[in-house]
């Protein structure tokens, strides 16, 4: 499934992310970055929200 999600950066700046989770475990989700065209790690204490997206479903 593929959702929205906004969280803050390394320098403080708010970002939108389209992904693809892979696996949740330890305080990380690893997801598909369709923008970054790679699997990454996203902390999950910097997500600021969520929504389900129908990209790339």
């Amino acid at each position: 499934m593929c959702w929205g999600t906004g969280c803050v950066g390394v320098g403080g700046i708010a970002v939108q992310r389209v992904v693809a989770s892979v696996l949740v475990e330890g305080g990380f989700v690893s997801a598909w970055d369709h923008i970054a065209d790679e699997v990454r790690e996203f902390p999950l204490r910097r997500f600021t929200g969520g929504w389900r997206s129908r990209l790339w479903e």
